[in-house]
């Protein structure tokens, strides 16, 4: 696994946001990656969802990675997603599960270790997907804030208020 994340749509909307209510765990995270070299991926994928409200221009894009879809991924998503396949359910009409299916097999395909989103749907997906060993990324659920989410212990500081730094 390469030391990577990539980001979901729900994280690059909070991020450049901050009327949502989880930019703050958002940024925190982004300054996270900077800090450690984790490479932040953009998908061909989340750009498309996310330039259909707000320019690709109010991104970071120098502090990302870019990534396409390639037939490669596409192809990629037939194995990882066989038995989700198998079991369609056609009455299901969220959109956006299709673009969730590609964004894991994305993940999957180029080793990517993180998977970061507000979506509690995609996270459930990417943990059920691990225990049956179809991916090995791991799924960061950036509402629960940083220290959680990658395991940081507290530190003296974090229960004191700004005044008292």
């Amino acid at each position: 696994m390469n030391n990577s994340v990539l980001l979901d749509t729900s994280f690059v909307i909070s991020l450049v946001d901050d009327s949502r209510k989880n930019h703050v765990h958002a940024v925190d995270f982004y300054r996270y990656f900077i800090d450690n070299n984790i490479h932040m991926i953009l998908s061909a994928i989340v750009t498309s969802e996310f330039c259909i409200k707000q320019s690709i221009y109010d991104l970071p894009l120098n502090n990302f990675r870019l990534l396409p879809f390639n037939i490669p991924e596409s192809h990629h998503l037939s194995y990882v997603f066989i038995d989700k396949f198998k079991s369609y359910n056609p009455d299901t009409t969220r959109s956006e599960i299709k673009d969730d299916y590609k964004i894991v097999s994305q993940c999957s395909f180029n080793n990517i270790k993180y998977l970061i989103t507000e979506d509690s749907g995609l996270y459930k997906l990417v943990k059920d997907l691990q225990v049956n060993s179809s991916v090995k990324t791991t799924p960061l659920f950036f509402p629960n804030g940083l220290n959680k989410e990658m395991e940081i212990p507290p530190t003296l500081f974090d229960n004191q208020t700004n005044d008292e730094k």
